[in-house]
C-alpha cells in the first residue's frame, strides 16, 4: 500500500482536488433531464392550446364549407337562364298596385274616348289593351328584379361564408403546421438533452473506476 506519509502537502492537495472534481463530475446535475422535462411539457401544453384555437375556429369552418352546395347549384341554374326565369315567373301573381293602376288606366281611357265621341271605338279597346299590357309587363319585371335582387344578395352572403369557411379551414392547417414544426424542433432539443443525460451517466461509470483506482494507489 502507497503510503501518504511520504507524499508533499502539494501532492495531497492535488490528489484530494482530483478526487473531489471527480465526485462533483459524477453527482452534480447538469440539468438536462429538466429541461427535457419542460420540452415534453411545453409541447403537451402547445398540443392543449392548437386544439383549443382550432375547436373556436371550427363552427365558421362547418358553416362556410357548407354554402359550397347552394354555390355550386347557383352556378349551375346560371347556365340556364331561360329555366332560371320560368322558375322565378312561375309564382307571379298581380301586385295590389298594378291593379290599382290597370283601373285608374282604364277609367282615363274611357273618359277619353267618351270626350272624343270614340266610346265603344276599336281605337278605345286597343287604348285600353296597350296600357294594361303596358302595366303588367312592368309590374312582372319589378317582381322579377326583386327576386333576382334576393337571388343574387343570397349567393353574395354563401360566396362570403364560403369564403370565411376557407379562411378558417386554412388558419386550422396553419396552426396545425406551426404546432408540428415547433414540435419537431422541440424534439431535436428534447434529444439533445437525453444525449447528455446519457453522457452523464457514462461519465458516472468512469468517475468510479478512477475513484476505485486511486483508492487502490492510495
Amino acid at each position: 500500500m502507497f503510503d501518504l506519509s511520504t507524499l508533499t502537502k502539494g501532492q495531497k492537495a492535488g490528489i484530494g482536488g482530483g478526487i473531489g472534481g471527480l465526485i462533483g463530475s459524477l453527482f452534480g446535475d447538469d440539468g438536462s433531464d429538466a429541461f427535457a422535462d419542460e420540452m415534453e411539457k411545453a409541447i403537451r401544453e402547445g398540443r392543449l392550446t392548437t386544439d383549443e384555437a382550432n375547436k373556436l375556429l371550427d363552427p365558421f369552418k362547418k358553416a362556410g364549407l357548407g354554402q359550397l352546395g347552394f354555390l355550386q347549384d347557383y352556378i349551375n341554374q346560371s347556365k340556364d337562364p331561360g329555366a332560371v326565369y320560368n322558375k322565378l315567373m312561375s309564382g307571379y301573381e298581380e301586385s295590389p298596385l298594378a291593379k290599382i293602376q290597370q283601373e285608374q288606366s282604364k277609367d282615363a281611357a274611357l273618359a277619353g274616348a267618351s270626350a272624343s265621341g270614340m266610346l265603344g271605338s276599336t281605337s278605345m279597346m286597343n287604348d285600353i289593351q296597350n296600357r294594361a299590357q303596358q302595366i303588367s309587363s312592368q309590374d312582372q319585371g319589378n317582381y322579377l328584379q326583386n327576386l333576382l335582387g334576393i337571388r343574387n344578395q343570397g349567393a353574395g352572403m354563401a360566396s362570403n361564408l364560403y369564403g370565411q369557411g376557407l379562411g378558417a379551414a386554412g388558419q386550422q392547417s396553419s396552426n396545425l403546421a406551426n404546432f408540428v414544426r415547433s414540435m419537431m424542433e422541440a424534439r431535436g432539443g428534447i434529444g439533445q438533452a437525453r444525449q447528455m443525460g446519457a453522457q452523464s451517466g457514462n461519465n458516472f461509470m468512469s468517475g468510479i473506476g478512477s475513484i476505485a483506482g486511486m483508492l487502490a494507489f492510495l
